[in-house]
C-alpha cells in the first residue's frame, strides 16, 4: 500500500474514532465562551475574545491537555506562492505530530494561477536529527488571491518514542499557469469575468468549550457557525476552512467543516469545528475549499473550456 493510502486510511480512522467519541448531547463540562464578531468575509479576521495563552483557567480536571505548538521554519522561493500562517501541532492525547499551512496566491493577475509547486518538509528531533521527511509535488490549483489549507504530518512508525521539536517547509519550485499556456488561451483566460473571494465567508460568534467523551475525561472544542455565498455559476461540492488565531495574530489551532453542495451564485451554511488548539483562540479566519471539480479552474473559469 502506497504512503500517501496509509496516510489517508489513518485520517479516516482519526476521525472517526473522534466522531463516535464525542456524546451527541454532551453536558458542558465548562461553560462556553462566545466570541464577539462582525461580518466577515472569506480571508478577512474576524474578532473574538482576548486568548488567556496556554492552559485555560477554566479546564476541567478530567480535560485531555491542550495540543503543544512546535517552531515551523519556511524556506519559500521568491514569487507568488505565500506561506502566511504555519503552525506544527503535537497532540498529548494521539500522540500524533501534524504540520498545517496556510498557501496563498498573492498575484493580482487573474491568469497568474498556480497549477503546481514542488516542497519538501523536514521533522527533527532534539539531536538537530531528521525523523521523517516528505518531498513531492502539490498539484492542486490555487487560483489568485484565494488561500487554502495544506496539511503533512510524518510517518507514526518513523516517530516512534523520538520527540520533534522542530519542522522546516520549503518551496523550490513554484509553476504559474501563465508560464506553459499559450498566449491565446492566456488572453481568453484574462478576458473572463471573477470575483474575489470566488466563495465569501460570513461566520457567526465562535463557541469554545470543553466536551465530554463517551469513554470518560474531556477535549477542547472551538466551533463557528458560517454562511457562505457563491460568485460561481456551476455547483461545487466545498468545505470551509478555519484557522484559530490568539490575541497576537498567531496561529494555535485549525478547523474543518463537514463537505456540503453550493448550488450556482448560492448559498449555505456550516459549522467549522476545531479540536487541535493549543490555548483558546482570540481571532478566526475562514476560507473555503473546493473539492468537485478537483479542478478549481473549471468551478472559476467554466467558459475557458467551451
Amino acid at each position: 500500500m502506497k504512503r500517501t493510502q496509509k496516510l489517508m486510511i489513518l485520517g479516516v480512522l482519526l476521525v472517526f474514532f473522534m466522531a463516535c467519541s464525542i456524546s451527541k448531547t454532551p453536558k458542558k463540562a465548562a461553560g462556553p465562551e462566545t466570541s464577539s464578531s462582525g461580518d466577515n468575509t472569506s480571508n478577512q479576521v474576524t474578532e473574538g475574545q482576548p486568548s488567556s495563552g496556554g492552559q485555560s483557567s477554566d479546564q476541567p480536571t478530567d480535560a485531555f491537555p491542550l495540543s503543544v505548538s512546535i517552531p515551523t521554519e519556511v524556506n519559500i522561493v521568491n514569487g507568488i506562492l505565500s506561506v502566511p500562517k504555519i503552525i506544527t501541532f503535537f497532540n498529548p492525547a494521539t500522540k500524533i505530530y501534524k504540520t498545517y499551512l496556510v498557501l496563498e496566491d498573492t498575484s493580482t493577475d487573474k491568469v497568474d494561477i498556480i497549477s503546481e509547486f514542488n516542497y519538501k518538509i523536514t521533522w527533527f528531533d532534539e539531536n538537530k536529527q531528521a525523523v521523517d521527511q516528505w518531498e513531492n509535488t502539490y498539484n492542486f490549483k490555487l487560483l489568485p488571491q484565494e488561500k487554502v489549507l495544506f496539511e503533512l504530518w510524518p510517518n507514526k512508525s518513523k516517530v516512534a518514542d523520538q520527540k520533534i521539536v522542530s519542522a522546516v517547509f520549503e518551496v523550490s519550485k513554484v509553476t504559474s499557469f501563465k508560464s506553459f499556456v499559450d498566449e491565446g488561451l492566456l488572453a481568453k483566460l484574462a478576458g473572463l469575468p471573477i470575483t474575489n473571494p470566488i466563495i465569501s465567508v460570513t461566520p457567526s460568534d465562535f463557541t469554545f468549550e470543553y466536551v465530554p467523551l463517551v469513554l470518560g475525561g474531556t477535549i477542547p472544542r472551538v466551533t463557528t457557525p458560517v454562511k457562505v455565498q457563491s460568485t460561481l455559476t456551476v455547483q461545487v461540492q466545498a468545505e470551509v476552512e478555519g484557522i484559530y488565531l490568539n490575541s497576537k495574530g498567531e496561529m494555535i489551532g485549525v478547523g474543518h467543516s463537514d463537505q456540503f453542495m453550493i448550488d450556482p451564485k448560492g448559498s449555505g451554511s456550516a459549522d467549522v469545528i476545531g479540536y487541535d488548539l493549543t490555548e483558546k483562540p482570540a481571532q478566526g479566519e475562514y476560507f473555503v475549499k473546493i473539492l468537485i471539480p478537483s479542478d478549481i479552474q473549471e468551478a472559476a473559469y467554466p467558459d475557458y473550456f467551451k
